[in-house]
């Protein structure tokens, strides 16, 4: 294969896989690890011998059987012999990015025996020649997916500032943006510290800025909203500071022309879906502003076009709980936009606990504060909806057991009529389960016990249909259990509603 260029999905076709076993089977490893080692002064051989061991090692099977093979030694003696080759430097990074997919204990080894090193050296070296630094930021990608302490090393080794100039250097790029986007997302994951460090060395406005120059390229959209939602995970700062970088607007530009359309991808309309929840959380001005920006029916718009997919329907329902979360006006936008009958339909396709959880997440937030929104709501059907994950999915799930008892404490604020259309649906059997299993729970602990004490005013039908269901004995565990003062009230509120003898009038 005499294309340089790195092989960005090292999982091959089931004819090219059995093509490769029986080439590693007949031994051509050994040879090619003796000429690179032998010739070793010689360029042409060099760069060839890393050509096919790149395209030997498409997956982890193969990759495996490489190293078992010693062609790590041929590998470092072609690339250490040549380290101002373009060429050579360039086919070797793809040689070491393909072998560093897949397994934690190879990508430890390549680690250990100094692949990281020899990757910074090539863009060192290299830094004008782009697909070099394309097929470095690959591998970089690739050795610092997992293992945090692999993406500790390569910070110290100098992988983050060499994306990072990278990026800014060959900013017409696709590749460079593409596989740059992907090492910065993959590098920031699982401590805030590597992020502090890759966001004050410009990570931040390079991924904004790789967006923006490639809005047509797929792989760009996805892995920078992938980066975007990873560094605004769990950081106010970080989200702020992409906001002002007017990442909101260049998402939803990725997502018009990558995601949310009849040809889009569904990666990238997932990804953006999440990037947009991570910015939406805990802030009601970045919330006002992505509504202002559109995002609304950027997300009800992917979960109709790639509703099949079960991350996009996870991603999506996550995106309208965050953006529900805060001011009514936010609520109203999104059911006007259709965000009920897409949650509805993905917790119709998707028999699953995440597309559970955050469905009903999202129906917690968007019955919150307005008896019409509930209306709306009851009226698309989720009560059926919210019974049916929870009896799926409680036993097990503590998340679903959380949100879907959440949901109820809202929409059992609402009118008689609610109330009654809750009960009928079974949701009674479905709080006493939620305590059964994680009375331990405060989320769970303190909704339920608030949705049963709802659900019991004025109603003494509702009333004898919890204690029949043995509501009593797992409230009363959850005032043996909860020191809190508001959770153990609520239970004691539950109880006396309860075993109250008359027709309860007192106030919800």
């Amino acid at each position: 294969n005499p294309n340089p260029n790195p092989n960005t999905n090292p999982n091959p076709n089931p004819e090219v896989g059995l093509r490769v076993d029986a080439i590693i089977a007949a031994g051509a490893a050994q040879p090619v690890r003796k000429a690179t080692k032998a010739h070793n002064t010689n360029a042409d051989v060099a760069e060839y011998g890393l050509r096919i061991f790149g395209n030997l090692a498409v997956g982890s099977r193969h990759s495996d059987k490489l190293m078992a093979t010693d062609a790590l030694s041929g590998i470092f003696a072609a690339i250490d012999a040549h380290e101002n080759n373009e060429m050579v430097a360039e086919v070797g990074c793809v040689a070491l990015g393909n072998l560093a997919f897949g397994s934690e204990e190879r990508k430890d080894t390549l680690i250990k025996a100094g692949a990281s090193g020899r990757i910074v050296t090539a863009m060192e070296n290299h830094k004008e020649r782009a697909s070099v630094c394309e097929c470095a930021c690959l591998a970089f990608s690739h050795l610092a997916y997992g293992s945090n302490l692999r993406k500790d090393r390569l910070v110290r080794e100098g992988a983050a500032p060499l994306v990072i100039d990278a990026m800014e250097r060959h900013l017409d790029h696709s590749g460079v943006a593409h596989h740059g986007c992907s090492a910065l997302m993959t590098l920031a994951m699982g401590s805030d510290e590597r992020k502090a460090e890759l966001a004050g060395a410009g990570a931040l406005e390079r991924i904004v800025e790789a967006m923006a120059a490639h809005t047509r390229n797929a792989g760009v959209a996805e892995n920078g909203c992938r980066a975007i939602g990873n560094f605004a995970d769990g950081s106010d700062s970080y989200a702020t500071a992409l906001m002002d970088l007017d990442a909101a607007r260049i998402i939803v530009n990725a997502m018009d022309v990558n995601g949310v359309g009849v040809n889009g991808h569904h990666s990238v309309a997932r990804y953006g879906c999440y990037a947009f929840a991570t910015l939406a959380t805990n802030s009601e001005v970045r919330q006002l502003a992505l509504l202002e920006a559109g995002v609304s029916a950027r997300v009800v718009q992917a979960m109709h076009t790639h509703g099949e997919h079960e991350r996009v329907a996870e991603g999506g329902c996550l995106a309208i709980a965050a953006l529900a979360s805060g001011k009514g006006i936010l609520r109203d936008a999104l059911i006007a936009d259709g965000a009920a009958a897409r949650i509805m339909s993905a917790l119709d396709e998707h028999d699953a606990p995440g597309v559970a959880e955050f469905g009903l997440r999202a129906i917690m937030a968007l019955s919150l504060d307005s008896t019409p929104r509930i209306s709306q709501l009851m009226e698309a059907g989720v009560a059926r909806r919210i019974t049916r994950a929870m009896r799926t999915f409680t036993v097990g799930h503590v998340g679903v057991a959380v949100h879907g008892c959440g949901a109820l404490w809202n929409l059992s604020n609402g009118n008689a009529a609610t109330r009654d259309q809750l009960m009928v649906a079974g949701v009674a059997q479905c709080l006493v389960t939620a305590l059964r299993e994680h009375a331990k729970d405060p989320g769970v602990a303190g909704y339920a016990c608030g949705a049963i004490k709802r659900l019991c005013k004025f109603s003494n039908v509702h009333r004898e249909t919890f204690k029949g269901a043995g509501a009593i004995p797992r409230i009363e565990s959850v005032i043996r259990t909860h020191s809190d003062k508001s959770i153990k009230g609520k239970g004691q509120q539950a109880r006396r509603r309860l075993k109250s003898r008359r027709l309860s009038l007192l106030a919800a």
